[in-house]
C-alpha cells in the first residue's frame, strides 16, 4: 500500500511540474498581468538608454531593471545596491551594448505584478539593445541573461526561464524566453494608472 501511495504521489508531483512548465510557456496575449503603477520607472529606464549619444556611455543600476519589484529580502537588496551600475555603450543612434559586472551571482525572491517571483542575476550581465519610438528592446547574450522564476503550484519550488529578450514601453513589458527570438511573447505585463 505504501509503495502504491508513493508512486501515486510521485506521479502527481511530475504532473504538477509539467503543468507549471507549460503555464510559463503560455502565449502572453492570452492574458496580460497588471503590474501596478510602474510607468514612471519604465520611462526612466527607457530614457537611460535613449539619451546615450553614439560613441558615448551611460549607466543604469540593477534596480532600474527591476521596475515594480517589491519585498526583496534585505540581504539581496544590500547586494544589489553594492553592485556596480550597468554600462550602456551606444554604437550608433539608438543601438548599442550593455554590460554589468557583479561580485557574484544572485538569486532572490520578490513581489511583481502581485505574484511571488524569483530572480537570478548572473555575475556578468551582457547583451545589446535597441531603442526607438519610445520602445526599448534588450537582447541578452547566452550566459549573460537574467532569469525569472515562478513557484510551482503546491510545491513552491521556483521554475526558472532565461530571458532571450524583453520589449519595454511606458505602458507594457513583453518577455520572450529562451530561444524565442522572433515568436509571440511568452509573458505580458501592463502598467496601471498612477494613484
Amino acid at each position: 500500500m505504501t509503495r502504491v501511495l508513493s508512486s501515486s504521489l510521485c506521479a502527481r508531483l511530475v504532473l504538477v511540474s509539467l503543468v507549471a512548465s507549460l503555464s510559463l510557456a503560455t502565449p502572453a496575449f492570452a492574458y496580460c498581468r497588471k503590474a501596478g503603477p510602474i510607468s514612471a520607472g519604465l520611462k526612466k529606464l527607457i530614457s537611460e538608454f535613449a539619451r546615450v549619444a553614439p560613441g558615448h556611455t551611460g549607466k543604469a543600476t540593477v534596480q532600474d531593471f527591476l521596475v515594480g519589484v517589491s519585498k526583496i529580502p534585505p540581504q539581496a537588496m544590500a547586494a544589489l545596491t553594492q553592485r556596480a551600475p550597468a554600462v550602456i555603450t551606444a554604437h550608433g543612434k539608438g543601438v548599442g551594448s550593455v554590460a554589468d559586472q557583479g561580485a557574484t551571482r544572485l538569486q532572490f525572491s520578490g513581489i511583481f505584478a502581485r505574484h511571488k517571483s524569483f530572480f537570478r542575476v548572473p555575475e556578468y550581465i551582457h547583451g545589446h539593445y535597441r531603442v526607438a519610438h519610445g520602445m526599448l528592446t534588450l537582447y541578452y547574450n547566452p550566459g549573460g541573461a537574467l532569469a525569472l522564476g515562478e513557484p510551482i503550484p503546491l510545491l513552491g519550488i521556483p521554475f526558472f526561464r532565461h530571458i532571450n529578450h524583453v520589449e519595454i514601453t511606458a505602458r507594457r513589458i513583453l518577455f520572450f524566453w529562451g530561444t524565442n527570438a522572433h515568436g509571440r511573447p511568452d509573458r505580458c505585463y501592463v502598467a496601471e494608472p498612477d494613484g
